[in-house]
Parts: structure tokens; C-alpha cells; sequence
């Protein structure tokens, strides 16, 4: 369903009138396909990427209305979840009490040179390797999601 800022309507004699598209509209069905594309091309990748490129083909204004329309209902027929190993927040809490031990025992200077250690600490703690802790570290966050699948509304 539509949000009301992306609603075209106008009011006449008191009545609201809704500002239909036409449905055989060439270059809107071409528009159409290409952000289903997009979206496609997406699965597996994270919910803030596809955002990302989506404002891109649908820029605020009210000159792009319908197009801000259409990624609104293409994404609603988004699948995302949580790509993580590891529970991020588990995973976080653990990660800020390391830091916190090694903030108070070493020097802020070193900052660059201790949070690998720590990171690569916590990781192992995990049963996961820095990287995937990294990446597993806000993955609970929505842009972090992933797009799993997309089912067309």
C-alpha cells in the first residue's frame, strides 16, 4: 500500500479524485521492468544497497511520484532477513566488554593496533573468523538485511 506522500490526487467539488496512470503506458511499463531488474539483480545483498540504488532510478520530487511509487510496492514484495553466523547482539555485547577491558588497559593511542586483537578475540570466542564478525556485527541492522527473495505484489 501506498504512504500518503506518495498518494496523486486532487480534490474537486469536495471530493477526493484519484490521478489514475494508464496501465498500457510504454515507457512506464519500460521503467517498471528495469526496477524489477534491479531488484532482482539485488538477492543477497543488503537491504541498504538496494535503497541506495533505488533513490538513484527514483530521486525525491514530486516530478518522480509514481516511480517513488512503484519501488514503494516492489519493495513491499521484498523478502529480507538477518545474515549473521552469530547473534549480532550477542556478538556486540561481547565485543564492547573486550573493548572495554582493553581500553582500560592499554593506551588510546594504540587504538588502531588493539581492536583487531580485540576483534579477532571476540571472533574466536564466536567460532568465527574476523571477518564474519565484522560482517555479522550490525547485520541486525534493516539496511543491513538481505534481500532474499522477491515475490511481485
Amino acid at each position: 500500500m501506498l504512504t500518503g506522500d506518495l498518494l496523486r490526487f486532487s480534490r474537486r467539488k469536495g471530493r477526493v479524485v484519484p490521478r489514475l496512470i494508464d496501465p498500457a503506458d510504454a515507457g512506464l511499463l519500460a521503467q517498471t521492468a528495469e526496477l524489477i531488474r534491479l531488484i532482482q539483480d539485488h538477492v543477497g545483498r543488503s537491504r541498504g544497497e538496494l535503497e541506495a540504488r533505488l533513490d538513484l532510478a527514483a530521486p525525491a520530487g514530486p516530478e518522480h511520484a509514481v516511480e517513488r511509487g512503484l519501488c514503494k510496492l516492489l519493495l513491499d514484495g521484498c523478502d529480507f532477513e538477518v545474515a549473521a553466523k552469530v547473534d549480532p547482539i550477542a556478538l556486540r555485547a561481547s565485543l564492547f566488554d573486550r573493548s572495554v577491558s582493553a581500553w582500560r588497559t592499554r593506551p588510546a593511542v594504540e587504538l588502531a593496533h588493539w581492536r583487531p586483537e580485540v576483534l579477532a578475540q571476540g571472533a574466536a570466542a564466536a567460532g568465527l573468523t574476523p571477518a564474519e564478525a565484522e560482517a555479522s556485527l550490525y547485520a541486525d541492522q534493516e539496511a543491513n538485511h538481505v534481500l532474499v527473495s522477491w515475490d511481485p505484489p
